[in-house]
């Protein structure tokens, strides 16, 4: 399928359509969702739950891979740049900006917090897709109220950042000069985790900085690199390796974890390990190792998780802080632990039903203008890596009420 030239690019490389990848990406999802949707939990299950929210480098390494093979494919086609962004624009743009309008423009005015009005002159990070680096240059945590949350749009930052950049970097590079900038790239970014924490810089600096997070995005980069040179599967025994060893490792290492672990050192290079073993799951499940992720409950749920991790911290705030659900639930039930699984269930459903709606009543429709911008993918019912945006927040006292990060 693929014929590598002297270039080093790929002349009939047309990558196909990997079910299993749409139930990685409900995977990661759920991962992010459970770690915020967990409550009073006993403290070996809050500990098991909070790993969740490492959920985001199996994102980001899904949109590495992703975005790459697409870019490989149409590296010498006509419209290269304008069918990447016109599809990245009808993908992402509607509900993100969609979001903030009707919170700045229409639900603000209405109903004025203000922390929130305190915040408001900062709001053009958030429209230019520039919140994390606010984060990291004031090493303050912003918009944050009684009732709305944008702390977790701080990753969607980090990604449109890496596609602003990614398509001109593969269209000048071979494929092995490619190859070997994501290896520098995956080695180097744990040591400048390093040098930021020896500097004494806030912690937003290491973890949610755009190049702090370039480890995992370039992992799945470098397996869309070897999927287009046609030598994926013979890493899958690495990979297999990897993944066995590494998940031993960061279980052992998760029973030790510390409860707020953004500002210690060995988080720097827990983060890089387990990017290592998302790695070598998206490499297992390219090559076929995972087919009961190829299903139609997860493949659903994939497709809706760009919604869902957009409407999921909202709607926590708003059970939490004004329908007061979990405390509800824990008069009505026998044991805290059964009012905690009722909670994420409802959470979870209602958050997929919103997603669900937003999907078909709003964001298809722009979907549809696809169709003019036609990608090398094989499959029309391709799901876009954007469509994934790569969850991560910690938990801490100064967020506002729910502590979401």
């Amino acid at each position: 399928m693929t014929q590598a030239t002297p270039s080093g690019t790929a002349t009939d490389f047309v990558p196909r359509h990997v079910p299993a990848l749409d139930g990685l990406r409900a995977i990661a999802v759920l991962m992010v969702l459970l770690k915020h949707f967990r409550q009073a939990t006993p403290y070996w299950i809050w500990q098991v739950l909070h790993q969740g929210g490492f959920g985001v480098y199996l994102f980001f390494v899904l949109s590495g891979f992703l975005i790459t093979r697409i870019l490989l494919a149409e590296k010498d086609k006509r419209g290269y740049f304008r069918n990447f962004y016109a599809r990245r624009t009808l993908r992402i743009f509607p509900l993100y900006y969609g979001v903030l309008a009707l919170y700045f423009w229409v639900l603000l005015p209405i109903f004025p917090t203000s922390n929130i009005l305190a915040d408001a002159h900062y709001q053009g990070w958030l429209w230019g897709y520039g919140y994390n680096i606010l984060m990291a240059i004031t090493g303050k945590y912003f918009f944050s109220s009684d009732w709305m949350e944008f702390g977790h749009f701080w990753t969607l930052a980090v990604e449109e950042q890496f596609y602003l950049v990614w398509p001109f970097i593969v269209l000048a590079l071979r494929r092995e000069s490619l190859v070997k900038l994501c290896i520098a790239v995956v080695v180097s970014t744990p040591i400048l985790r390093l040098a930021f924490y020896a500097a004494g810089a806030n912690r937003y600096w290491s973890t949610v900085f755009t190049l702090c997070q370039m480890d995992s995005l370039a992992l799945g980069a470098m397996l869309a690199c070897f999927e287009s040179s046609g030598r994926l599967k013979t890493f899958a025994p690495l990979a297999r390796r990897s993944a066995l060893g590494l998940g031993a490792i960061l279980i052992i290492c998760s029973c030790f974890y510390p409860k707020s672990p953004w500002t210690t050192l060995p988080i720097i290079f827990y983060h890089g390990a387990v990017a290592l073993f998302f790695g070598a799951i998206v490499a297992l499940a390219v090559c076929g190792a995972f087919r009961w992720l190829d299903n139609r409950v997860l493949r659903e749920v994939g497709q809706k998780s760009y919604g869902m991790y957009v409407f999921h911290v909202p709607l926590l705030v708003l059970a939490i802080n004004y329908v007061h659900l979990p405390s509800r639930l824990r008069q009505w039930a026998w044991h805290p632990l059964v009012a905690d699984i009722i909670f994420f269930s409802f959470m979870i459903l209602l958050t997929y039903g919103i997603a669900f709606l937003s999907y078909n009543a709003y964001e298809k429709h722009f979907l549809k203008l696809k169709r003019l911008f036609r990608s090398a993918v094989s499959a029309p019912t391709y799901v876009d890596a954007s469509a994934t945006p790569a969850p991560r927040m910690a938990v801490g006292s100064e967020s506002g009420k729910t502590g979401i990060r």
